[in-house]
């Protein structure tokens, strides 16, 4: 797929979707969640360094997502997903169902979750990667054993919990206690 062919899908509808080029031709991407068969045809284009997916409506099929992260393994170093609905009803369970294929991810550096249930098991497959530096989740059913998978990482350094109320200020003196090489800890029970 040429640059040009992966910006026509992209221009379908601009109030949903973006791409954008850097002049090596990498691609910072943002769309909903997409379909089986528009995740076949985007993975073609294999520069995607930036990915951000939003959903509006509940998630039961985790193959495009499994589809975008293995034809991008190489290359993705940010991805961004968001549960756009309001009060959703149930819980997204996608994330573990994507598991071996962000284990795959060797060059991710950040990693943003928002709205996005996130299991202890996923965040100890996350916790292993060797390049990621910072991670943001945000109104999610994170737990103080949450935080303490997350202390297990010797890569990040930049950890910012937000509106997650298993979760208090006080669990950051675990990623402090623990060693890492953290930088930066932010546990805000509220938003902002």
């Amino acid at each position: 797929m040429t640059r040009s062919e992966f910006r026509t899908y992209f221009k379908k509808d601009p109030e949903d979707r973006f791409a954008n080029f850097d002049r090596k031709g990498n691609a910072r991407i943002g769309m909903p969640y997409p379909t089986l068969a528009d995740a076949s045809v985007l993975v073609v284009y294999a520069q995607v360094v930036d990915m951000e997916i939003g959903f509006h409506e509940a998630i039961t099929d985790s193959e495009p997502l499994n589809v975008l992260l293995e034809g991008w393994r190489k290359s993705l170093k940010r991805i961004a997903i968001q549960d756009f609905r309001f009060k959703p009803p149930d819980k997204i369970v996608v994330l573990d169902e994507v598991t071996d294929a962000f284990c795959k991810l060797k060059s991710l550096y950040e990693l943003s979750l928002t709205q996005v249930e996130v299991s202890e098991t996923f965040l100890g497959y996350i916790a292993q990667l060797k390049k990621l530096r910072n991670i943001t989740i945000s109104s999610t059913g994170l737990t103080r054993a949450s935080i303490e998978i997350l202390a297990t990482s010797s890569s990040i350094q930049d950890v910012m919990v937000i509106g997650c109320s298993g979760v208090i200020s006080d669990d950051e003196q675990i990623l402090i206690d623990s060693g890492r090489r953290a930088q930066n800890i932010r546990i805000n029970r509220g938003f902002g």
